[in-house]
């Protein structure tokens, strides 16, 4: 073959990988209501699954037994965070036209304070802007999130059963599965415990002061560091308006503006690193571009899982030949 015909052949390769990737991309997006629940499933069992292996391997319990034990124990744990949600949520509620009038005085507080340093505002239009946010007519809002939620969990946990079910009737074993197993568990274990650490030491600087929907607050930072380099930040900003209205300029408003993020920083670049390892092989700078990619694809719901599926990409690309190459650009080998 001669070099003519060699440089053809790479061009039409690449040319045909990359039409590939976006045709792959656009099936993603339109089909997301389909493939979300079905990935979200897979990742929860990869995540859940050691738990009933110790149970069978260590505690010789039988494997329908424990499966049963896990699922118990998951939807515990769902019900718990569901029900404290709701109690913030309506207590929030309840005292919405309290925060709408302290929303009136700090307006006020501020116009005066700017209008006497020269700067001009008409306190009737900003507060006409203000009152217009969505966050005053939330109750319909939350009423259509949670039932969408409610069902979403529902079929994510169907899909999850029917997945241990066929788990433990299949006798062959695929060892990039089992490699993309333990990288998910390894990632979602140390997650887990990270996660749980920081809305921990979260929550109780948040009570310690008395902030309202401290409990929901938590619940929200934990579930949102499962969201790479982006949720940590969303997690510090969210109390900060509610800790405004209710404080005011105050010690207590620096107490949120200080230790919140002194939490993150230390807990996610000093003990997350050490208890992750090198064992997941990916760039940080593939991790920042997977949850822009994974966001724009599949919403909230790409941004939690880019992580765990970047690494089933990049263990997938090492098994052929002509794909290594990218799972070596992924682990940061440019």
């Amino acid at each position: 073959m001669s070099t003519e015909d060699k440089n053809y052949l790479k061009v039409l390769t690449a040319s045909s990988f990359t039409l590939a990737v976006i045709a792959s991309c656009f099936v993603l997006y339109f089909a997301r209501d389909v493939f979300v629940p079905h990935v979200l499933s897979l990742f929860l069992f990869y995540s859940i699954n050691p738990l009933p292996h110790f149970l069978s391997e260590k505690l010789k319990v039988r494997r329908a037994t424990s499966i049963l034990i896990t699922f118990f124990f998951i939807a515990g744990i769902i019900a718990l965070l569901i029900f404290a949600s709701v109690v913030s949520i309506n207590s929030f509620l309840s005292d919405l036209s309290l925060y709408q009038e302290k929303l009136h005085v700090f307006i006020d507080k501020m116009v005066v304070l700017l209008n006497e340093n020269g700067v001009i505002f008409d306190k009737s239009l900003v507060k006409k802007n203000i009152l217009q946010l969505p966050i005053f007519n939330i109750s319909k809002s939350m009423a259509s999130f949670a039932s969408n939620f409610v069902g979403n969990t529902l079929l994510v946990f169907l899909l999850l059963i029917f997945i241990f079910l066929s788990s433990s009737s299949s006798k062959h074993r695929n060892k990039s599965l089992e490699r993309i197993g333990k990288s998910i568990s390894l990632y979602t274990d140390t997650k887990i415990a990270v996660s749980f650490v920081t809305a921990f030491l979260s929550w109780i600087v948040m009570a310690a002061i008395g902030l309202d929907l401290s409990i929901m607050f938590a619940i929200l930072t934990f579930l949102l560091n499962f969201i790479p380099s982006v949720g940590s930040v969303v997690a510090i900003i969210l109390p900060l308006p509610i800790a405004l209205l209710q404080f005011g300029f105050t010690p207590s408003l620096i107490v949120v503006l200080l230790f919140l993020p002194l939490i993150q920083f230390a807990i996610g670049n000093v003990l997350e690193p050490k208890l992750m390892g090198s064992g997941l092989g990916i760039h940080p700078v593939t991790v920042l571009v997977s949850l822009i990619l994974w966001g724009l694809i599949w919403g909230i719901a790409g941004m939690f899982l880019s992580v765990p599926m970047t690494v089933a990409i990049k263990i997938v690309c090492e098994e052929f030949r002509y794909t290594r190459k990218i799972a070596e650009i992924i682990e940061g080998k440019f």
